[in-house]
């Protein structure tokens, strides 16, 4: 009698493999050498900047949330169903997301250098000194790797919950995701609190927020949220068309 041909058994190490691409691996190398030419080009040329090294700070905790992803798929796939230990990862990816696409208003900081010669914002010209060009790439560069890091993030718990619930449930978790983030970004910047806080500041946070509620604050909420869907999406479409090749 003819044996029947059964597919394969899904493994956790078989799931692993299909979340974790060759990509994946090479775009963390990449990012980590963004980081990491940002801080050689301060210590050759700009020392002074030593003082001013939150964004490397900042740049560390946009990687907690690739971290706890990748717990919360781990534990998920190890356990074989949907257990405590990826909800706990998958409740500190989300408090720690907003701190990746947050960096992108690390920008403002720009505003500390002069670009222009003459100081004029509408110059055509623009200064040849290199500290002022390393100053920029101090700020530009871990901008770029920290919001990366937080898509990447964003990527795999997406992966996670379609696989979970299915494609549109998995969009919708994005959007709600980036709606949270856009609200986690106005805490970050404009009312400077952050992740720590929900733990240790509860009571402050929330008088904070009933203080400053107005429909700015509101609009601004939504205009951080809808940066980082759009972000997110072109990531998405880059990322993704990667991992499927």
């Amino acid at each position: 009698m003819k044996k029947e041909n059964r597919p394969p058994k899904s493994t956790p190490a078989a799931h692993w493999k299909t979340l974790f691409p060759p990509v994946f691996w090479r775009l963390l190398l990449v990012l980590a050498a963004l980081a990491a030419l940002a801080l050689l080009l301060v210590l050759l040329f700009r020392r002074d900047l030593l003082a001013r090294m939150y964004l490397f700070w900042n740049l560390l905790l946009a990687g907690l949330p690739v971290l706890f992803s990748s717990l919360a798929l781990w534990r998920r796939y190890a356990a074989g169903r949907w257990g405590p230990g990826a909800t706990l990862f998958s409740l500190l990816w989300l408090a720690f997301f907003p701190n990746a696409p947050y960096m992108l208003t690390d920008l403002v900081h720009l505003r500390l250098y002069s670009f222009s010669p003459q100081d004029d914002p509408y110059s055509y010209t623009f200064t040849a000194q290199p500290e002022v060009w390393v100053g920029f790439l101090h700020i530009v560069l871990p901008v770029a790797a920290g919001c990366t890091l937080g898509f990447l993030s964003l990527y795999l718990m997406h992966t996670l919950v379609r696989r979970q619930l299915g494609q549109p449930a998995g969009w919708l978790f994005c959007l709600a995701a980036c709606l949270l983030g856009g609200f986690g970004i106005y805490l970050g910047r404009c009312l400077r609190f952050n992740s720590w806080d929900l733990l240790r500041r509860p009571t402050g946070l929330l008088s904070a927020l009933l203080q400053q509620f107005s429909v700015a604050a509101l609009l601004t909420c939504l205009l951080f949220s809808l940066m980082t869907l759009a972000l997110y999406l072109l990531f998405y479409t880059c990322y993704h068309r990667k991992t499927l090749c």
